[in-house]
């Protein structure tokens, strides 16, 4: 995986006249919500990017975190801009990807242990890799905004993607 984002770097740091095809990339597999971030460090002047490891299973996914995150590089190091403003959106449209701050995933992308469940509509409300007792309890006394009917907690089985 980190090959293929040092490649779309590379192809980018060409069009740009850039090096984010030399910066650290870590591939962590504790990101939850966050697909991708760009991190930089002002006391260090350090810059480096940081990717969910199971973006290798969506090669178009993993290529548009990947821009995504350039892009704030790129204005962070050409501009010194952040966020998703007017900027931001306007490189989105010229690298032909998509102006969210988000991505829509599948619900299978992500390792989910548990799924938090209405008993009454069966809609599901959320997914969590882990749970907590403080979150359990609040679930417990939750109810579902839809219908009223009781919130619950199902552990489901992950699937092997070795």
């Amino acid at each position: 995986m980190e090959n293929k984002v040092r490649e779309i770097y590379y192809r980018l740091d060409q069009q740009f006249k850039t090096q984010a095809h030399l910066l650290p990339i870590e591939i962590n597999s504790r990101f939850q919500r966050t697909l991708g971030q760009y991190c930089y460090c002002s006391k260090t002047n350090r810059r480096w990017f940081r990717f969910q490891s199971a973006l290798i299973k969506d090669s178009q996914l993993l290529h548009q975190v990947a821009t995504h995150e350039y892009i704030h590089y790129y204005l962070d190091t050409q501009h010194r801009i952040y966020g998703h403003g007017k900027e931001f959106k306007g490189m989105c449209r010229l690298l032909g990807i998509s102006q969210k701050a988000t991505f829509e995933v599948s619900p299978d992308f992500h390792r989910a242990k548990y799924q938090i469940i209405c008993q009454n509509c069966n809609m599901m409300l959320g997914t969590r890799y882990r749970i907590t007792q403080q979150f359990a309890n609040k679930i417990a006394q939750s109810r579902c905004k839809q219908c009223q009917g009781k919130v619950v907690i199902y552990q489901v089985e992950i699937e092997s993607h070795n």
